[in-house]
């Protein structure tokens, strides 16, 4: 698959999953994965800090069973083909290095971002997102 058929993936994932995304991400989130999916191929970039909360925020729908387990996995899979994309954009004349260099970066905004998981997950009641008017 070609890198701008990930990204119409993900711009066909965000028309059909608006919904269900708002149930799972906070507004914040949402409101810049919105932004992205109207982003030019050229700058089409997922913030490394968005792409860990957002996994962070469905594992939290996971553990409060927020939709149907199954659907709400599947409905990751846009997001991921989006933050592959964009990885792939800016890694793709890179040498290795800078490639591991940026995995690297990847894992630190992770690591950066566990408290805003753990938050979560020690009280859950906070994981409410509210959903977005359209």
């Amino acid at each position: 698959m070609k890198v701008a058929q990930l990204v119409e993936t993900f711009r066909l994932g965000f028309r059909e999953l608006q919904e269900v995304w708002s149930e799972i991400l906070p507004p914040l989130a949402f409101l810049q994965w919105r932004r992205l999916a109207s982003q030019p191929l050229e700058a089409f970039r997922v913030n490394d800090s968005l792409w860990a909360r957002t996994i962070y925020d469905f594992a939290m729908g996971h553990r409060l069973r927020v939709i149907a387990r199954d659907h709400l996995l599947r409905s990751l899979a846009p997001l991921y083909l989006a933050w592959l994309a964009s990885f792939i954009l800016e890694m793709r004349f890179a040498p290795i290095e800078a490639i591991e260099s940026r995995v690297d970066r990847v894992a630190q905004a992770f690591e950066a971002e566990k408290p805003y998981l753990v938050s979560q997950w020690r009280w859950p009641e906070r994981f409410k997102p509210v959903k977005l008017r359209r």
